[in-house]
């Protein structure tokens, strides 16, 4: 599963597409300062839902943040 990364500075997601070009799972996260995001919400299409897809975002992010040695608030 791939998923798409948006950011603006103040607030950005992970997110996938089905087919249709439809977001089915998403995460968002805001900007505290420049070292810390707060978690602030994650959502799974009822498609998806059993196998894993929110887990799955939680690593996307995690990742994210270790890449730029951010603290992240849940």
């Amino acid at each position: 599963m791939q998923f798409q990364h948006k950011d603006n500075g103040q607030q950005g997601e992970f997110f996938t597409l089905n087919d249709a070009g439809q977001r089915i799972a998403e995460i968002s996260y805001v900007w505290r300062n420049e070292n810390t995001i707060v978690a602030d919400h994650t959502w799974v299409d009822d498609c998806l839902r059993g196998q894993g897809v929110a887990r799955k975002l939680l690593d996307v992010l995690v990742e994210f943040a270790r890449e730029k040695q951010l603290k992240i608030i849940p």
